[in-house]
């Protein structure tokens, strides 16, 4: 189920001009929200917020629900975002930083990671697919995180 959806969100790809590639906003605000699944196929959601300081980075604070180990682990995360954009709308990028992660009863901090790949709809909407997840230790358990979401630059 969650392929069909994976590969239903990228079929646009394929019929979308990559003329928006060059009209894609190379700064400001943005919000992003995905839905996805843990590395069990459990859901889970995201919802982003950051500031794009040029096409190459990013500054984004969020948070993740998840059905964790406590069936309802969740974390908020502050996070660099470096991004490799192509002339075709494409785009990869990576995500550093920390994170509040809740886990055992407990908050924890943690280092938090990701990667994914994008893709610029029009000049202010943005798909992604990526990979997000922690560090972990003996309060915590390190999620892996699966997320196809949209991004809206303003």
């Amino acid at each position: 189920m969650f392929k069909r959806v994976v590969v239903a969100f990228f079929i646009p790809f394929f019929f979308t001009s990559g003329s928006f590639a060059a009209l894609a906003q190379s700064s400001g605000p943005y919000v992003e929200a995905s839905i996805g699944a843990d590395i069990d196929f459990n859901l889970a959601g995201d919802i982003n917020a950051g500031y794009k300081i040029n096409d190459f980075f990013a500054i984004e604070a969020g948070g993740a629900i998840y059905s964790g180990s406590n069936d309802n682990d969740y974390l908020f995360d502050l996070a660099l975002k470096g991004i490799f954009p192509f002339a075709n709308g494409c785009n990869v990028f990576a995500k550093l930083g920390g994170a509040e992660a809740h886990g055992y009863h407990d908050f924890e901090t943690v280092i938090y990671y990701g990667v994914g790949v994008g893709y610029s709809f029009t000049p202010n909407l943005t798909g992604a697919v990526q990979w997000n997840s922690t560090t972990e230790n003996h309060k915590v358990e390190a999620p892996n995180l699966l997320f196809v979401g949209l991004n809206y630059s303003f």
